[in-house]
């Protein structure tokens, strides 16, 4: 039995008149394309063209096939277009449960897929309570941790991103740039409070390298602690995408192993629902492509 994109090949050597043609038609090599008109060939028991210095000359026997290989194009054209249109039709809302700052960076992906899907919207979830999939509060969250604890969840992991200290500029004008923890010691500290280095081991690993000069508040959401930062209160800690784009505050330092894993974590029954399987396949599609083109600092 032949395969439909061996006759994608036919056709491309029947329009362009050569193989090395069909073979920059289709973004492949010519190797390739001779390989797969052969094993055409073998399955249809009938030789189709004619190899020689004038390029591929069909046969009576390719002649003879065109229409119906066409025929096939265009089914295989019109079956596309109808999937295309049946997923545009797709409706519904997908719950994502996430961390407080992570929706700004996913503004885009979600867009570019409510493009594609006019009728699927999202109801985000930040909060710091941990909303259970199995139970179906929520369709697919987004979670940190090196490991993720054994469940019947599906797990793919994302992106390892890091962490640095930051300062404001101001500040750092008048009391100097830390390279180092050793130097950190030296000036007021932001500090997060113990109920987030509980929740985030990164967090506690930072804050016991050092003992600062003084501790000037003690947080517990990030967003407070950037304005606290930006205010000039000492410095602090922040994950490098928020606090390499906010203004006013310059990165200081980092250690290799102040980074945190981000997780698409999903259910099956997620999995099963139309609308919330055609975004995790987007994510598949889509998120390896957005990692890379994140600035180098961002991935650690």
């Amino acid at each position: 039995m032949f395969e439909w994109s061996d006759i994608r090949v036919f056709l491309a050597v029947m329009a362009e008149g050569s193989a090395a043609a069909a073979a920059k038609r289709l973004n492949t090599n010519q190797t390739t394309i001779s390989r797969r008109i052969a094993r055409l060939e073998t399955a249809l028991g009938l030789t189709l063209f004619e190899f020689g210095a004038r390029g591929a000359q069909p046969t009576v026997n390719a002649r003879a096939l065109l229409p119906d290989a066409e025929a096939m194009e265009a089914s295989a054209s019109a079956l596309l277009a109808r999937a295309s249109e049946r997923q545009r039709d797709l409706t519904g809302i997908i719950r994502l449960t996430t961390l407080a700052g992570v929706p700004r960076y996913l503004t885009g992906l979600l867009r570019d897929f409510q493009s594609a899907h006019p009728g699927i919207s999202f109801d985000i979830d930040i909060s710091t309570e941990v909303v259970s999939l199995e139970k179906g509060e929520a369709d697919i969250a987004i979670r940190v941790g090196d490991q993720l604890p054994p469940s019947d969840l599906i797990a793919r992991r994302v992106l390892t991103h890091p962490w640095g200290i930051y300062g404001a500029d101001a500040h750092i004008a008048e009391h100097g740039m830390p390279r180092g923890f050793d130097e950190l010691s030296r000036h007021a500290f932001v500090a997060y409070a113990p109920s987030v280095e509980t929740q985030i081991t990164l967090v506690a690993t930072a804050q016991s390298r050092f003992t600062p000069s003084r501790v000037a508040f003690r947080v517990t959401k990030i967003e407070v602690m950037l304005d606290l930062i930006q205010a000039g209160e000492g410095f602090g800690l922040l994950p490098r995408a928020l606090g390499d784009t906010a203004p006013g505050i310059s990165y200081c330092f980092s250690e290799p192993d102040l980074t945190e894993t981000f997780w698409l974590v999903w259910s099956l029954g997620a999995e099963a629902a139309p609308h919330t399987a055609a975004f995790l396949r987007y994510c598949s599609a889509n998120i390896p492509g957005m990692i890379a083109a994140l600035p180098q600092g961002w991935r650690a």
